[in-house]
């Protein structure tokens, strides 16, 4: 798709092939991940985004990336996540585990008792949607 930014009523989306004069100036590197978190009996991962731009970001596509300690691969999937952050602000995001069977805990988390698996997690924003204050041409 050579189009990389989409106009729809104010809305619109910056990707990861966009060229350096696409996007109305917005990037990828301005929604910033942090705090991630899963212990061996969660049920959910947690982790802020924060969003740096001067829009509202009004949802985001990434890749999570599972991977052992030597940084082999588990697993991978992608997300995206609906829930509006202002802009310069923070929330935190709960999502569903990809650990059905309690096996696994982030290598910073708690350290189970029982045997479990540690991994690493890399997530990587593929897409988002900012809704700029005033509408875009």
């Amino acid at each position: 798709m050579s189009d990389s930014t989409i106009t729809n009523k104010g809305s619109f989306i910056v990707s990861t092939d966009a060229c350096e004069t696409c996007n109305h100036g917005y990037s990828l590197s301005q929604i910033v991940f942090s705090g991630y978190d899963k212990t061996i009996s969660s049920k959910i991962e947690s982790f802020f985004i924060t969003n740096k731009t001067d829009c509202l970001l009004e949802s985001v596509t990434i890749e999570i990336e599972y991977l052992t300690t030597e940084s082999a691969q588990l697993h991978k999937r992608y997300e995206r996540i609906a829930y509006p952050i202002p802009a310069g602000e923070t929330r935190k995001i709960d999502i569903r585990t990809w650990d059905k069977q309690n096996s696994f805990y982030y290598y910073l988390s708690v350290k189970p008792r029982r045997q479990a698996t540690p991994f690493m997690v890399r997530i990587t924003p593929l897409s988002c949607t900012l809704r700029s204050s005033s509408p875009q041409p």
